[in-house]
């Protein structure tokens, strides 16, 4: 709660002729958090006989806090009690003459973000985390799409497999209630260093949070000896990935892995006809998807380790420049090898005059386009490819975590524009930059193992040099694998809901399919229980 304040009437607060004393006082312990007096260089006052006047104050008002410690304390409880009569925050005016606080007026403030759905489950603070800006997508989610969300996530369902404790909606958007291990000692470090690979800012933001006494003391439940033991198994595997194991190939492992296991869960749905019995097989099938994430995300988290290790330790040898270079070209990233496909896409179309004709006509119907396109003259060998980069990345489009967003293969309209940029382009130098990379990576470590190399230590720089080196280029690109997954069998489960909205709206359930991105899981099954 924020009260400012200003000798004499508040026409000079509200006019701007004065800054104000602030004083934050915080609504749950009922205690002062901070006061800020400012620099107050006049007043105005009224006239008894009507009418105001300027006065400027002495030395000693200007610097003179406005309000006492107890005025703070009762207006505080006045504020409180108001927005508790009303039920949503207000913007106060009052007085104070003669020792005797005066209310003037109150309005709800309008111009706050809704944060109904954000409320203390225990009545002390709490940080929520957007995941929406977190992925920078701003705007508002269908309310299928949150649901899904908090579903998939396999923690926070004590009461309800529809209900999420940690992960929240308000306002059509996500939020991630980041409390707990920002209250734990240990946990909070981690917390910290997942955010500011998050967002840059956020860190510093939530320091000043934790500075409250709820984040100076451990409030929630104990840690148990199984999830001790659990963390404990990751770090030993990520410990073995950094220093001894073998890591050639594991990303195309990996790769395999994640196709058979999206084929697997896919034709197991689709086995079975729309309906609740469909839903239910589909809620079933969650539980076991993040314990998946565990077959690469201990060697991912090695990658990590091992590029931050490397040009930690190479900073005393390279260049700035050449540091940067030691990083970049990194195979396995699906982020980069999709760019990579767009740029064998365009190729294959500049080979085809009647592909490359058709593009500059592209339109703004996308599938409509693929349709003509698959009708042209020479144009086989792009269709495979396009075919094989939707198989891959057709799950992906525009803010792919919302659910309801048209993934590739709904509408290819974005990425076609995106291989129609690449003709009207001079040149396209996809594959022959990406190779520059990889050769400055290359050129970077040739250096690295010629000066690092010398001295008494040399041996064993260089030893550990090319053992950070393996693992970074191994498995440092997979830091996006977790994501694409997501985003794969989020298109399995959508493709699941939209074959029920279809017997929803056969059965006059629903008045169109896309109803159903209106709805939640907890109102699917109440609808099919009807």
């Amino acid at each position: 709660l924020t009260i400012d304040a200003s000798f004499g009437l508040g026409e000079a607060l509200v006019s701007g002729l004065v800054s104000p004393d602030a004083y934050r006082v915080d609504k749950r312990t009922r205690t002062i958090l901070d006061r800020q007096i400012a620099d107050k260089q006049m007043a105005i006052y009224p006239e008894k006989n009507g009418g105001t006047r300027q006065e400027n104050l002495s030395l000693a008002q200007r610097k003179q806090t406005v309000l006492s410690d107890d005025q703070i304390l009762a207006l505080a409880e006045m504020g409180y009690q108001i927005e508790s009569h009303y039920g949503m925050p207000q913007d106060i005016e009052w007085a104070i003459a003669d020792g005797q606080i005066y209310l003037l007026q109150a309005r709800p403030i309008t111009s706050l973000y809704p944060i109904d759905g954000l409320g203390s489950p225990d009545n002390s603070l709490h940080v929520f985390f957007s995941l929406g800006h977190q992925q920078s997508m701003t705007r508002a989610m269908a309310p299928l799409s949150l649901s899904t969300i908090q579903v998939l996530m396999p923690i926070g369902h004590a009461e309800s497999v529809f209900d999420n404790t940690y992960i929240r909606t308000s306002g059509g958007r996500m939020f991630a209630d980041i409390t707990l291990p920002l209250r734990h000692p240990v946990l909070r470090s981690a917390m910290l260093g997942l955010l500011s690979q998050l967002d840059a800012l956020a860190p510093e933001a939530v320091r000043q949070v934790i500075q409250h006494p709820e984040f100076q003391r451990w409030q929630g439940p104990h840690i148990s000896l199984s999830l001790f033991k659990g963390l404990f198994m990751i770090l030993r595997r990520v410990l073995s990935a950094l220093w001894s194991r073998d890591l050639t190939g594991f990303v195309d492992q990996t790769n395999t892995l994640m196709d058979e296991y999206i084929a697997d869960v896919a034709r197991s749905l689709e086995a079975l006809p729309p309906g609740k019995e469909q839903l239910q097989a589909e809620l079933d099938a969650l539980p076991d998807f993040f314990p998946f994430f565990l077959n690469w995300v201990p060697e991912a988290g090695a990658g990590i380790a091992a590029t931050r290790l490397l040009t930690r330790l190479a900073q005393s040898w390279l260049s700035p420049d050449e540091l940067e270079a030691l990083t970049l070209g990194i195979p396995g990233n699906v982020v980069n090898e999709m760019n990579l496909a767009i740029g064998d896409l365009a190729d294959l179309a500049c080979d085809s005059p009647q592909i490359g004709n058709l593009l500059k006509q592209l339109g703004d119907d996308g599938n409509q386009w693929i349709r003509q396109a698959a009708q042209q003259e020479g144009s086989a060998r792009f269709m495979a490819a396009w075919e094989d980069f939707l198989y891959r990345y057709g799950s992906r489009g525009p803010s792919e975590i919302d659910i309801y967003m048209p993934r590739w293969y709904e509408d290819p309209l974005p990425v076609l524009r995106v291989i129609a940029e690449f003709l009207n382009s001079e040149e396209r130098r996809h594959r022959t930059l990406h190779q520059s990379l990889v050769e400055g990576r290359q050129a970077a470590m040739q250096k690295l193992r010629e000066t690092a190399g010398a001295g008494p230590f040399g041996k064993l720089r260089i030893r550990m040099i090319n053992r950070l080196y393996h693992v970074m280029t191994q498995v440092g690109g997979m830091r996006e694998h977790h994501k694409f997954m997501v985003v794969r069998l989020l298109a399995v489960i959508k493709e699941i809901l939209k074959s029920n909205a279809v017997q929803l709206t056969v059965a006059k359930k629903l008045g169109q399919p896309d109803d159903i991105w209106f709805l939640t899981w907890g109102d699917l099954f109440a609808i099919w229980d009807e």
